[in-house]
């Protein structure tokens, strides 16, 4: 099946256009989280940059 890969891909990366937006929203709520456990293991680290 040729190509079946290639449509798999489009699926998980970028939905369909009913799932979107759903995609999207999944995505920015993914990388706030990483974004905030990543500045709070900064902010509590013992490492200080002057």
């Amino acid at each position: 099946m040729p190509g079946m890969a290639h449509a798999v891909e489009h699926l998980l990366f970028m939905g369909t256009k009913k799932r979107r937006n759903e995609l999207k929203m999944r995505r920015k709520k993914n990388l706030r989280l990483c974004m905030e456990l990543w500045t709070d293991s900064l902010s509590s680290s013992s490492i200080l940059f002057s």
